[in-house]
């Protein structure tokens, strides 16, 4: 059980790197539908994160594919007692509001103008409400939010984010007042931005900041696992998702959630579904909880928790995986296997074809040329991107040679951002 324990430590980065490369590919659906499918006739234990590719893959015939979910840490995330709650409240001055919340990156299918369409209505219908909407993101990517709430004619103090100080490290929940501004902890100026991946919270705030919540709304084209959707049932907070790709496993009634309805509508180029998620369903969905009897809330929010614990932890995932690997033959390897000659100091000939190119750097890194479903039209990306950021064959293809057999080019992209 011991070399089972490490194996999985191993196949949670594995996951983890997988998820990392996977994220601009925006649907379960998108990446079985080319991949996936092909792949799956040849693999015996084929494993995916949502249901939703679970069911799309065993409805073409590959039914030994079976759903296991991303792990995440849950000790992290929990619910403060009541005290905590008004006390945290109390200090950023939300006591008297009903807040709704959204933790997102601010990509472009995160339904941001849905949900303000949304959250409009219901402010509309329930003016005593008193509603806020906490929008924990990056303003000065994806969305133009400002720009968005001037067009729709929404109050900029009705919409709360997240500004976290670079110099003292802590946070403020406020409505949006630009960027690089001074801290009002530390003082310190051109130090306080809206929350980004360079600079914002941990995880003990962020569990802060959900805990200032009263219901929690994730509307989404199509996603992976999106994990703050977990995150907020750990805090046990009602979660509206939208019923499409992923969010189809967090927005069911044992899950604690409540569903988001969809219009669909196709990706332009890859003709992929995507979801629009309606603003009267998400402007429905609220008043529901906000008119929720007391008793019947916190039983779902409850649920909300509970649902991870079971379905996502560490603890449950984890054993999952020791029972697959411990279910499988004892072999034997050689790891004696001698290193590798590589010829790192290998220059292409960019004046080569972009088949040619890449075949090129199998034989002259390593010596040989293998078969790597080379002929692709997204090779060519590989050939430019290797001279746009000036980095060396070698090191492109030492870190990405295992991309060309995914045979994906947004996955060489997302390595190529990093360089």
């Amino acid at each position: 059980m011991t070399s089972a324990a490490a194996v999985f430590g191993l196949l949670q980065g594995i996951i983890r790197k997988y998820a990392e490369n996977y994220r601009d590919l925006e649907s379960e659906v998108e990446f079985h539908d080319s991949l996936g499918r092909s792949a799956a006739d040849k693999i015996k234990n084929y494993y995916v994160w949502a249901s939703f590719a679970e069911k799309a893959l065993n409805k073409i015939g590959h039914n030994h594919v079976k759903t296991i979910r991303g792990s995440i840490e849950t000790q992290n995330f929990f619910r403060f007692d009541n005290q905590d709650r008004n006390k945290l409240r109390n200090f950023f001055g939300t006591q008297d509001n009903f807040i709704i919340g959204f933790v997102f990156r601010n990509q472009l299918r995160k339904s941001v103008p849905n949900l303000l369409d949304g959250f409009k209505i219901f402010t509309q219908n329930n003016p005593d409400a008193k509603a806020k909407l906490l929008l924990h993101t990056h303003w000065s990517e994806g969305w133009d939010i400002l720009k968005l709430l001037k067009e729709k004619n929404i109050e900029r103090t009705d919409i709360l984010t997240t500004y976290f100080c670079s110099s003292c490290n802590r946070y403020d929940i406020k409505p949006f007042e630009g960027q690089k501004i001074k801290c009002k902890f530390c003082n310190q100026n051109n130090s306080s931005e809206t929350t980004n991946v360079k600079n914002g919270v941990d995880e003990r705030q962020l569990n802060e900041i959900y805990n200032l919540m009263d219901v929690y709304c994730h509307p989404f084209t199509s996603g992976g696992q999106e994990l703050p959707i977990q995150e907020a049932k750990l805090t046990e907070l009602v979660t509206l998702v939208t019923n499409y790709s992923c969010g189809e496993d967090c927005c069911t009634d044992e899950s604690g959630g409540l569903p988001l309805d969809w219009t669909e509508y196709r990706e332009p180029g890859t003709q992929f579904i995507k979801a629009t998620t309606s603003p009267i369903s998400i402007s429905s969905q609220i008043e529901k909880v906000y008119k929720m009897p007391e008793e019947e809330k916190r039983s779902k929010e409850k649920k909300s928790r509970q649902f991870v614990l079971e379905n996502y932890s560490i603890e449950k995932i984890g054993k999952q995986f020791e029972d697959l690997i411990d279910s499988f033959s004892d072999v034997e390897f050689d790891y004696k296997k001698e290193q590798e000659i590589r010829n790192i100091h290998f220059e292409p000939d960019n004046s080569l074809p972009d088949k040619e190119w890449v075949e090129s750097l199998y034989e002259n890194i390593l010596g040989h040329y293998s078969n790597y479903h080379l002929a692709h039209p997204y090779i060519g990306k590989v050939k430019d991107r290797a001279n746009d950021i000036f980095i060396s064959p070698y090191k492109l293809f030492s870190d990405t040679k295992w991309l060309f057999r995914a045979n994906r080019s947004s996955f060489l992209e997302t390595k190529s951002r990093k360089e």
